[in-house]
């Protein structure tokens, strides 16, 4: 029984940690050439947790990460709104991720320069076309692709994100002193205004990660080069209490990022046929859930066992990806009506609404 994992992401690599695991016949077809250390983190939420823990990453992802016990939501002259105790999250850099991810997938499974054209299928396997490689066929197909998921569009072309208003300026800094004083909290500063808000994350080894989210349409900067990234930075955040302007002048703004979020909205379809969809390219996360990377390892790790289970009872594996859908597209539609719920309350503050602490679960 032959898988593709087209995409080599977070989603795409726990998919074929845990089918690696029983020894399916899988490989990842990555269209990077290489993968490249990025200036990015994210948050661990206890859903991303226990997916770790059911491929058996679980306790190297706890070495790799920062503990967070409390989240404090404050403004931007330092007076405290609400705080909240935090269970099983974690701040951890993308890349260390990343990596620990590949250790539960031997080199040979993962194929770069594998850039998809297209995706067709019939009865009996799945066709996979690429740019400037030999086409592929196999038994089944598990996209996770990304939020512009070619997968997606060969088999769902009408269904498209739509772009958020909420930018976000992503950024990592060594910066062991802050980092300490953090210890183990997660700080968000929100403007009282609406629609402008920064968030800090401790991680391990001396590292913050912060991002600056804030209103495409107020802000209309998208700055491309880092000294317009420091210079945006500096306008929208200079002249917040510490510790941001310490994080501004620590950051190198030449590894930092400007994602472009997309709208809640509700989510593709996660398997036609032959195929299924996990994460971003079938429910593209709105940047406030802190959800993105923690539902792509859940998505990854239950198509997974749902594929097993088949194998192992000699079921159609077909069903088993209409059984994967059933299961998670109703959790993923009520993470994102919360997420509707944030992006609301993030652009319009003054709405009667109890200001939660920004993360859904």
């Amino acid at each position: 029984m032959r898988i593709a994992i087209i995409g080599g992401g977070i989603g795409g690599l726990a998919t074929a940690a845990c089918l690696k695991q029983a020894s399916v016949d899988v490989t990842v077809y990555e269209k990077a050439a290489l993968y490249a250390r990025v200036g990015l983190g994210l948050l661990l939420l206890p859903n991303g947790m226990e997916a770790l823990d059911q491929i058996g990453l679980g306790n190297r992802a706890r070495e790799l990460a920062r503990p967070l016990d409390l989240a404090v939501l404050r403004r931007p002259d330092a007076t405290f709104v609400k705080c909240m105790t935090l269970e099983h999250h974690l701040g951890i850099v993308r890349a260390d991720l990343t990596e620990l991810l590949t250790e539960g997938v031997p080199r040979e499974t993962i194929r770069h320069s594998h850039e998809l054209k297209t995706l067709t299928q019939t009865e009996d396997c799945v066709r996979l076309e690429f740019q400037e490689q030999d086409p592929v066929e196999v038994d089944f197909a598990i996209a996770a692709d990304g939020v512009h998921s070619a997968c997606r569009r060969s088999l769902f072309p009408d269904w498209r994100p739509a772009e958020s208003r909420i930018r976000e300026l992503v950024s990592v800094c060594h910066a062991p002193d802050l980092a300490a004083v953090l210890d183990r909290t997660f700080m968000k500063i929100l403007s009282e205004e609406g629609g402008l808000a920064a968030g800090i994350v401790p991680s391990q080894r001396g590292r913050i990660i912060w991002f600056i989210q804030y209103d495409g349409r107020r802000f209309m900067d998208l700055p491309t080069t880092p000294k317009s990234r420091r210079r945006f930075a500096e306008r929208l955040v200079g002249d917040w209490k510490e510790p941001i302007g310490e994080l501004v002048d620590r950051t190198d703004f030449g590894t930092s990022y400007v994602w472009r979020t997309v709208a809640p909205t509700e989510p593709a379809p996660m398997h036609a046929g032959r195929v299924a969809l996990v994460g971003d390219s079938a429910h593209p996360m709105p940047t406030l859930t802190s959800q993105g990377a923690n539902t792509a390892l859940k998505d990854g790790v239950t198509v997974a066992e749902e594929l097993l289970a088949a194998f192992e009872t000699g079921s159609d594996p077909v069903e088993a990806l209409a059984r994967y859908d059933r299961i998670r597209r109703p959790r993923i539609a009520e993470i994102l009506r919360g997420g509707v719920r944030l992006v609301d309350d993030f652009l319009d503050p003054n709405q009667e609404t109890s200001r939660p602490i920004p993360l859904v679960h």
